[in-house]
């Protein structure tokens, strides 16, 4: 897998035709955009700030500018060495292993659009423990089936738009779910492609599994694909970019969950 995004998912999935300056710099942009320069409110001053899949350091650089501990990893040497050279970012060519060879210690971890490029999910997460504080968080973000409604979250208004050969899962809030408690976390919040997760202290984490789910998925997976075009011609763009408040209007007891942060001091 390394190899896979070392050398060639840059190449098939962003515009190989810019310099490496002016594609780095256009993402850049992109996160400066989206809002994603501020430190999240959940994280303290004095924690360990860990970015696994972190680009060029994009979402790094209000940790960096505030003084925190932090450190990111990739296995693009590009994107690492543009954020390097450019904001002096403490960047690192690497993944998971190249953590634990460091013996790094986070209570914060993000995972933005990452798990998504997994062989397994929840193998994955469990390898995450070790470089684990006690009651860190781990945030993931995803694309979603849940979004495909609207579009945006780094998903499509369709399944086929939706889909990319380097994404192994298309997750939705279950399955999100069943992964994060499978590899042994419980569940602060989740709605549609975002989920916060913080190592669990229970041993049983089961979750069941409705005996009809595969039917329902399928159903309204048929819908999606039925109603896209009217949703493409209802949804402006620029709205699909906030997918996840429309969301939220249509499912208010999913936005309640929201709330249970504030048991965590969040």
């Amino acid at each position: 897998m390394a190899h896979f995004y070392k050398h060639y998912y840059r190449f098939l999935f962003d515009d190989y035709r810019l310099s490496d300056n002016r594609l780095c710099s256009r993402i850049h942009d992109h996160y400066k955009r989206k809002g994603s320069f501020a430190i999240k409110k959940h994280v303290r001053s004095t924690d360990v700030v860990i970015d696994l899949g972190c680009g060029g350091g994009w979402t790094l650089l209000p940790y960096h500018k505030a003084g925190f501990e932090y450190y990111g990893f990739d296995y693009d040497e590009t994107y690492i060495e543009f954020g390097k050279q450019h904001y002096n970012l403490n960047l690192f060519v690497g993944g998971v292993e190249k953590a634990l060879k460091m013996n790094l210690k986070a209570n914060y971890v993000s995972l933005n659009h990452v798990l998504e490029h997994t062989n397994d999910p929840v193998t994955f997460l469990t390898s995450l423990k070790p470089i684990l504080k006690k009651n860190a968080i781990i945030n993931i973000s995803v694309p979603s089936l849940d979004f495909i409604w609207t579009g945006g979250g780094g998903s499509s208004t369709t399944l086929m738009g939706t889909l990319q050969l380097a994404h192994t899962v298309l997750f939705d809030s279950f399955t999100l779910n069943y992964t994060a408690k499978k590899a042994g976390f419980d569940v602060i919040h989740n709605f549609g492609g975002n989920i916060m997760i913080t190592p669990s202290k229970s041993s049983n984490n089961t979750i069941e599994i409705s005996k009809n789910r595969g039917k329902k998925v399928l159903n309204k997976l048929l819908l999606l694909e039925k109603s896209a075009p009217i949703r493409n011609w209802l949804i402006p763009t620029p709205l699909k970019q906030k997918a996840h408040y429309i969301n939220y209007l249509f499912s208010l007891g999913k936005a309640l969950q929201k709330f249970k942060l504030i048991k965590f001091g969040l």
